[in-house]
């Protein structure tokens, strides 16, 4: 089954899975989100990134720059935050050739989202790019994706 498959599935698992927040769904004329009771919902939010291998900042030891703890959590809930957009990896997802899924990383990243939604925080999950990969100064692609394109 090809990568992107297994990353949709797991997608949906994790937006699916959790459901003590109220469903928002865009609506297509107005571009709103709007709740389950069809009310427009505003929102405010940071973003939350970590290039870096393990891929996911600190769950569990307060760090001024690369840390999402329960305490860092309450803080953007008592300041009026109400969602994350949380970088996910396909590094930190797929790290190597040989197909095998980094199950630890998806249970952190769970572990992550759970604890944003227990405090009424919304996460909006962003597996994105910038310059195809770290050997161009971005990320992206594994690196294995990115050596054997460079070798074709």
């Amino acid at each position: 089954m090809p990568l992107i498959i297994y990353l949709f599935f797991f997608v949906f698992f994790i937006v699916h899975s959790h459901s003590e927040l109220s469903r928002i769904k865009v609506d297509p004329n107005t571009q709103y989100f709007i709740d389950e009771y069809g009310r427009v919902r505003i929102f405010h939010g940071v973003n939350v990134v970590y290039k870096l291998p393990p891929f996911l900042p600190n769950l569990t030891h307060f760090d001024p720059q690369n840390s999402l703890t329960n305490d860092d959590l309450n803080n953007l809930h008592q300041w009026g935050f109400n969602v994350i957009r949380f970088y996910t990896s396909w590094m930190g997802v797929n790290p190597t050739s040989d197909n095998n899924i980094n199950q630890e990383y998806l249970l952190q990243l769970s572990t992550a989202i759970q604890m944003m939604e227990n405090k009424g925080i919304y996460a909006l999950l962003d597996c994105h790019q910038d310059v195809f990969s770290r050997y161009f100064c971005g990320e992206g692609v594994p690196d294995w994706i990115a050596e054997k394109l460079g070798d074709a």
